[in-house]
């Protein structure tokens, strides 16, 4: 009994998972990923991809799928549209627009969507679904799919935001482009997450149930991943000395006499870890190759927010950036 129960520990701190296994995200029970999770609020919005979205869509070359609402549970059960559904979501869609008439009642009617549908794709933001991994202490991302959106409208004129209608998956996860493909730049996005509060999302993997900062910990320590005080904008160097101001990271100033009598106010600073941090910020760089259908983006870099322990406050500016 001992022994099982030194087992079940032992495989609860290797990989906690709060999702179940399917083709998409099998990658990462690779030994080298270490941290991941299913990430699906980044909004792309860009004139170009619209336009190119609208032509593939138009050209049949999309992968569309109804939205999966469930998290990822259904991915291995994907039933993807035919070539008639997609030439004709118009029968698929359709628009009831309420509006008030002159004598203050709602009155309905009933449109084809077609044109309305063209419009969600040219108008609105695409939502991506990603896999953000660690991989060998390299922060990644693998695009899973994209969602084409509409507004969600109340009667009364109240716009309650952007919901998925369709979506589509990446006809591959490849990110190697032929000098002859078309590349359109998206944009750059940046999303913010709490250490420790990630339940917004559906972790993965996480190995000995640690929170990002502190599975890149370790390598911003050992400088296998260049770190800059945003501060004075300058490369760190681990260890670091705090009283040497490597970090200005002061908690408390302290009066203090010398030799002579003299006061004086000496700053005390605080040792810089991993749990000297509670946020973290990660910059994507986004590219929609056109020729293969693929979306996929770069992790630029990554911010780290300082957490004052004594405060109990976040500072608003980032303290420290890694990059990639």
């Amino acid at each position: 009994m001992k022994k099982i129960f030194i087992l079940f520990l032992l495989c609860y701190n290797i990989a906690v998972a709060q999702v179940s296994k399917t083709t998409v995200n099998a990658f990462v029970e690779k030994p080298t990923v270490q941290w991941a999770i299913y990430y699906d609020e980044v909004k792309l919005k860009n004139e170009a991809l619209s336009k190119q979205l609208l032509f593939d869509y138009k050209a049949t070359k999309l992968r569309c799928f109804d939205p999966i609402t469930n998290g990822n549970k259904l991915e291995n059960k994907i039933t993807y549209y035919d070539k008639l559904t997609l030439k004709n979501l118009e029968t698929k869609f359709t628009e009831v627009l309420k509006q008030v008439d002159e004598n203050n009642d709602v009155v309905e009617t009933t449109t084809l969507a077609n044109d309305h549908f063209e419009a969600y794709i040219q108008n609105n933001a695409i939502i991506t679904q990603q896999i953000l991994y660690v991989e060998n202490g390299r922060l990644q991302s693998k695009v899973t799919r994209a969602s084409i959106t509409k507004n969600i409208i109340t009667p009364s004129g109240n716009n309650l935001g952007e919901a998925a209608i369709v979506s589509f998956a990446n006809n591959s996860t490849n990110k190697t482009k032929q000098p002859t493909d078309k590349i359109i730049d998206v944009g750059v996005t940046k999303i913010t997450l709490l250490n420790e509060d990630l339940a917004a999302n559906y972790y993965i993997k996480k190995m000995y149930n640690q929170p990002l900062i502190d599975v890149l910990w370790p390598y911003i320590e050992n400088n296998k991943i260049k770190c800059y005080d945003m501060q004075e904008n300058k490369l760190l160097k681990f260890p670091l000395i705090p009283d040497k101001n490597d970090l200005k990271l002061e908690v408390v100033n302290i009066p203090t006499y010398d030799s002579l009598g003299n006061l004086f106010i000496k700053k005390v600073f605080s040792n810089v870890n991993e749990k000297s941090f509670n946020k973290i910020a990660i910059e994507q760089q986004w590219y929609y190759n056109a020729t293969q259908q693929i979306f996929y983006n770069k992790v630029v870099a990554a911010y780290l927010y300082f957490n004052d322990i004594n405060k109990n406050e976040t500072y608003d500016k980032p303290l420290l950036k890694i990059v990639f």
